[in-house]
């Protein structure tokens, strides 16, 4: 009879142990197709921020607030847009335009500074951001004075657009 009993119990821890061992297992294969998801969204997130930021340039690159003609920047439309973020936010979401001529020491464009000047900043912000940049022409509407008359001036510049989250 004692024999029995043993052998009961034996199969009892038996059922017990791989009842915990099968619960063990169904908990790691929860936990890591848990982890697998949250990198797929991390991911997804990133790839959707990166094609919003894209989409945000081309419209910068060819909107007329910001351009002379596509991919042609007007330096006078970037000075006054300065004073714009409000308005330009609304419109484009939380975002900074940073225009820099390329190969010069950097003067922010302000007013003062006007027409002697590098790198235009608009609507700066803190934090942590998207950015993708390119070069592009800047057209200077005051144009260059010689001997002969005024003639157009046009130089080279890097464009980043950043966007916040």
């Amino acid at each position: 009879m004692r024999g029995e009993g043993m052998k009961g119990q034996a199969q009892l821890m038996e059922y017990i142990f791989m009842t915990l061992l099968i619960v063990v297992i169904l908990f790691a294969v929860i936990i890591f197709l848990a982890g697998w998801q949250a990198t797929q969204l991390k991911l997804e997130k990133t790839k959707t921020q990166s094609q919003y930021v894209l989409n945000l340039l081309k419209l910068v690159s060819t909107s007329p607030l910001f351009v002379k003609e596509p991919s042609v920047y007007d330096a006078g439309k970037l000075l006054a847009l300065k004073q714009e973020c409000k308005e330009l936010e609304k419109l484009f979401g939380r975002f900074t335009l940073n225009v820099t001529l390329v190969g010069q020491e950097l003067t922010e464009c302000t007013s003062d500074t006007w027409p002697d000047c590098t790198y235009w900043l608009i609507c700066p912000h803190p934090g942590n951001y998207t950015a993708y940049g390119f070069p592009a022409a800047i057209y200077w509407p005051a144009g260059r004075v010689t001997d002969y008359g005024i003639h157009p001036r046009i130089d080279l510049g890097w464009i980043e657009v950043r966007w916040y989250e």
